[in-house]
């Protein structure tokens, strides 16, 4: 049975406080591994395109999902969402 498998940036696929700005050969060795075995790796993240480094894009994910915020001012929730999916061709 395959699955949808989501990644987070920080933390996770880098650590830029460490200094690792890209995504590493073992984390892609692992990523590529999941997609050989039939499921799809997606990146999600709240961060916006634009602060995503180019470590991180340039790999082939089977889709992103960015940007998803919730605000919430004095018991309003206002809600924000922002989906950007790109999902590859099978």
């Amino acid at each position: 049975m395959s699955k949808l498998l989501f990644f987070d940036i920080d933390g996770t696929l880098i650590e830029c406080n460490l200094g690792i700005y890209s995504i590493t050969d073992s984390t892609k060795q692992a990523l590529d591994e999941l997609k050989q075995n039939g499921h799809d790796v997606f990146l999600a993240t709240g961060r916006c395109k634009c602060f995503i480094t180019d470590g991180v894009m340039s790999y082939p994910f089977s889709g992103r999902v960015m940007v998803l915020m919730l605000n919430i001012m004095d018991n309003l929730f206002i809600k924000q969402l922002f989906l950007v999916k790109q999902l590859r061709q099978r």
